[in-house]
């Protein structure tokens, strides 16, 4: 008889993605944050969501098996609180290391994420575009309060995503509209 899969994680059964979602809720909890589980992500009160497939593909590729699993996740939630404090970093980061750490990604265009990347246009149906950091430990979406913060550079690095790289000279406005392309970047 084939053990039930899970629908977010086919690599994992239904009960070892329960138990890796139970980790996760209790791993942030422990350091003071709880969050709504969802099947492949988790958000905190505060609006910030985290995906899990990395860490669910993480720990079914890690070789010990599943009675390692709560260290990994331990190790996964210590790397997500250091990238919430480092938010604050983002807006001391010189501007050439920002714009050459942008990338686009693509998010399903729920209520939610419309709600929390309300700058993103829907590139595709169905899907958002929203700005990610790429950090050494995470990947961080940049939400809107984020790009609130940080102004012009946003729009240049929207274009620098977009383009061979680093040295784009064009920007585009993530403002919901499209603006005509400028050289201030």
């Amino acid at each position: 008889m084939d053990t039930p899969r899970d629908g977010e994680f086919a690599f994992l059964s239904e009960a070892e993605a329960a138990r890796l979602r139970t980790f996760v809720r209790e791993a942030f909890a422990e350091r003071g944050i709880e969050v709504t589980v969802e099947p492949g992500r988790v958000t905190t009160d505060a609006g910030w969501r985290f995906g899990l497939s990395n860490l669910a593909a993480v720990c079914h590729n890690d070789s010990r098996g599943p009675r390692r699993w709560r260290t990994l996740v331990d190790e996964h939630v210590d790397r997500v609180m250091r990238s919430m404090q480092g938010r604050q970093a983002l807006k001391a980061m010189p501007r050439e290391q920002l714009l050459s750490r942008l990338y686009p990604r693509f998010i399903p265009s729920d209520p939610q994420s419309r709600k929390v990347f309300g700058y993103a246009p829907q590139s595709v149906p169905g899907l958002l575009e929203v700005l990610a950091l790429d950090l050494p430990e995470t990947v961080d979406m940049l939400n809107a309060d984020s790009l609130a913060d940080l102004g012009e550079i946003t729009a240049c690095g929207s274009a620098r995503s977009r383009t061979s790289g680093p040295s784009a000279s064009t920007s585009t406005r993530w403002s919901g509209t499209r603006t005509a392309p400028t050289s201030r970047c």
